[in-house]
């Protein structure tokens, strides 16, 4: 199952100009990532794309994604979306229940 992040990890984007006291709020890949590790399957890699990373697990990915939207002499615009995708189907539903 493939889970649209995008959300959450923009509304987190918008908390970096507040206080250390918030970096629960910045931290939402890390918190991700390690309850995927723990309820999912082990961390594998990193994975280098054009336009960002790809961390992969044992039944698990959590990732960028980018759309070209348009293409113009002086460069491209494109649109970025996060992602996790998750093979076991009751692990994906509490991922969604935990995060959204």
């Amino acid at each position: 199952m493939i889970i649209d992040i995008s959300e959450q990890v923009f509304a987190r984007l918008q908390y970096r100009e507040l206080p250390e006291k918030n970096t629960m709020a910045l931290s939402i890949k890390k918190q991700m990532i390690s309850w995927l590790e723990e309820n999912v399957g082990a961390y594998y890699r990193e994975v280098e794309q054009e336009h960002g990373k790809v961390y992969v697990g044992a039944g698990w990915e959590w990732g960028t994604r980018s759309e070209t939207l348009y293409t113009h002499p002086s460069g491209r615009g494109f649109q970025t979306t996060w992602f996790v995708k998750i093979d076991d189907e009751a692990a994906a539903t509490m991922f969604r229940l935990k995060f959204l």
